[in-house]
């Protein structure tokens, strides 16, 4: 074994031997005084760090001990809330109510703005009749945003527009009125209406309205109050409180003419409900005269609603039919007729019910031949979604038996006027007021006919 040889020599000194070369310096007989110097520093040093050690280790424990309590507490905070809620269930729902508010504020910046953007998106699909990928976008959506009430309440809205389009009746009913108990708006009110009217639930639409509209949170004066008071004008109405639904209208015109300018929507709100709650008083001139009205104000805006319009110039049509103006109506009905047509699943209810309103001018017009088709098809799509005791499809049933009368066809006439069926406790009053006026007419025919006794 070889060493590396160091090169090392001996130094004199005053009592110490020094050895210096590569291997540094060693230090042999050291004064005593300085030994003990350099001891006590070295014990000083170790008893500090052991000090220190020790006090860290302190504080280590102490702060683990703590932790521990925190968490003993929260987990007895949390077992003390779930005894709460088993022993009283309604606070699950406040405490719900506090979480949903709590991230409903939290979702801010991207998040909600993508939100919405996905919203946007998917009523543009909607409106140009890309049915498909609008419920793939509410579909992804649900999946990957938490949503507030709100935001829960729009997707619903839309997923009820979806199934109303589809024919999807009582879908969209029931995601309407969840969306409107989520966030009660009068826009979501006047929508589940609608549903209910146009469904099998229609003689429960004035109840509903009642109960809702303790929801709506609209203080006297606000656009909402207005647009909820027209509401109920055309509710009250439909269920034969004709008197209390003038007064209401005499007063809300009365407040329109104090308060100068209203915006738009109530604007419209209040045009249509005059013209609605006309028809209803068969005061057929003013409902031309606010249809239009209602259509002028409905052009004024930038996004307008096609099917609506296309709806107000149908009763602005039949009111002129019903003053006998045909030379006016037929072509006013054609148009919606047509318009409603290119739209396709956008407006495929409403095309049925202008539909037979077409029909029957032709008939009226001695074109029975013309309106025997239109008529048959409009019953065939209302069979396809309504009740049959619906008072839409008794009146196409009653306008069909009329055509094959005026046809010659009297058997024809009677095996549609036996398909009819009547159930009043279904109805309201409007529907029943034009249900007896259906049958009154076919028995005069079939009085005319000489067939009175066969029905």
């Amino acid at each position: 074994m070889f060493f590396r040889r160091a090169n090392n020599q001996v130094k004199n000194g005053d009592g110490n031997v020094q050895i210096a070369g590569d291997v540094g310096t060693l230090e042999i007989g050291i004064p005593h005084a300085e030994h003990f110097k350099r001891l006590e520093e070295a014990v000083n040093q170790a008893t500090t760090s052991q000090q220190e050690i020790q006090a860290q280790l302190e504080r280590l424990h102490s702060a683990e001990k703590e932790l521990l309590s925190e968490r003993l507490e929260a987990a007895k905070l949390e077992l003390k809330k779930l005894k709460e809620l088993r022993q009283n269930p309604g606070l699950y729902f406040e405490l719900a109510s506090d979480a949903t508010a709590t991230l409903s504020s939290a979702l801010t910046g991207e998040l909600a703005e993508k939100f919405h953007e996905e919203v946007t998106q998917i009523k543009s699909e909607i409106n140009s009749g890309k049915l498909a990928a609008a419920e793939a976008k509410i579909d992804f959506v649900f999946e990957r945003f938490e949503l507030s009430s709100k935001m829960e309440a729009e997707l619903l809205d839309a997923q009820s527009s979806l199934a109303f389009l589809r024919l999807r009746l009582g879908e969209a009913e029931s995601r309407a009125k969840r969306a409107f108990y989520l966030d009660p708006t009068i826009d979501r009110l006047n929508g589940l209406l609608d549903h209910l009217e146009i469904g099998d639930r229609r003689s429960q639409t004035l109840s509903e309205f009642q109960e809702g509209k303790l929801q709506i949170n609209a203080p006297d004066g606000s656009d909402e109050w207005v647009r909820l008071i027209a509401t109920e004008i055309v509710v009250e109405a439909e269920f034969g409180e004709m008197k209390l639904a003038k007064n209401l209208m005499r007063d809300l015109e009365k407040f329109v003419e104090r308060s100068g300018e209203i915006g738009s929507a109530c604007s419209i709100a209040v045009s249509a409900t005059q013209a609605s709650l006309a028809a209803m008083e068969h005061k057929h001139h003013d409902v031309v005269s606010y249809g239009k009205k209602t259509i002028s104000l409905v052009e004024e805006l930038d996004d307008q609603d096609l099917v609506f319009i296309l709806r107000i110039k149908g009763n602005v049509a039949s009111a002129l039919g019903e003053l006998g103006q045909l030379e006016k109506a037929i072509p006013l009905m054609t148009e919606c007729v047509e318009g409603l047509a290119e739209l396709g699943e956008l407006a495929r209810y409403h095309y049925g019910i202008r539909l037979n309103n077409l029909g029957d001018f032709l008939t009226r017009q001695n074109q029975p031949e013309q309106a025997e088709p239109l008529l048959r098809y409009s019953i065939q799509l209302a069979q396809e979604y309504l009740p049959e005791w619906h008072p839409s499809l008794i009146r196409r049933r009653g306008n069909l038996a009329t055509a094959y009368y005026e046809m010659d066809l009297t058997s024809k006439a009677i095996a549609t006027l036996k398909e009819i069926v009547i159930d009043t406790s279904q109805l309201n009053d409007h529907d029943k007021e034009s249900t007896v006026k259906v049958m009154m007419t076919l028995f005069n025919h079939s009085c005319e006919a000489k067939i009175g006794s066969k029905l």
